[in-house]
């Protein structure tokens, strides 16, 4: 299932949870923050900026820049991917908030948080795309292409 490079230096011990975010988004980028200060001292937790040029989806179970920019992903320990609300709830499992991801999944509750965060992911990848209108350089490469490829797409 995995590559030689899953365990190579540059990854960490299969029993990893790889929490994947854009590292050019504000609020992203505040929420991780405060997950990494919740999350010290715990060594099965790595939080990849998806945005850096470092970034291979080969070593994280083939999730692409472009799959990761429209919902969120997390891909666990044995090289599972969980998507949308449920990368959240796994997220903040691994940062030590696993009440919280509890309390999203209760009957009724899960159902309304599952569809508030499809919205936010909507939202948060336009917000993104409007950083391209904007004559400062505050959109890089990747994010272009991937909404030029979107706009061709509809």
């Amino acid at each position: 299932m995995f590559s030689a490079d899953y365990n190579s230096e540059k990854r960490k011990p299969n029993r990893t949870t790889r929490v994947l975010y854009d590292g050019e988004c504000k609020m992203c980028k505040v929420e991780i923050a405060g997950l990494k200060w919740l999350a010290q001292g715990k060594p099965n937790v790595e939080f990849v900026d998806i945005t850096s040029v470092e970034y291979e989806p080969a070593l994280y179970s083939g999730v692409t820049y472009e799959q990761a920019m429209k919902e969120m992903h997390v891909v666990g320990p044995q090289g599972q991917i969980y998507r949308q609300g449920d990368a959240i709830r796994q997220m903040y499992r691994v940062s030590g908030l696993g009440w919280l991801a509890s309390a999203t999944e209760l009957p009724g509750i899960k159902d309304i948080c599952d569809r508030m965060y499809v919205r936010f992911a909507h939202y948060r990848l336009r917000k993104a795309f409007a950083r391209c209108d904007s004559e400062s350089d505050r959109c890089s490469i990747k994010l272009h292409q991937l909404r030029e490829k979107m706009k061709d797409t509809t």
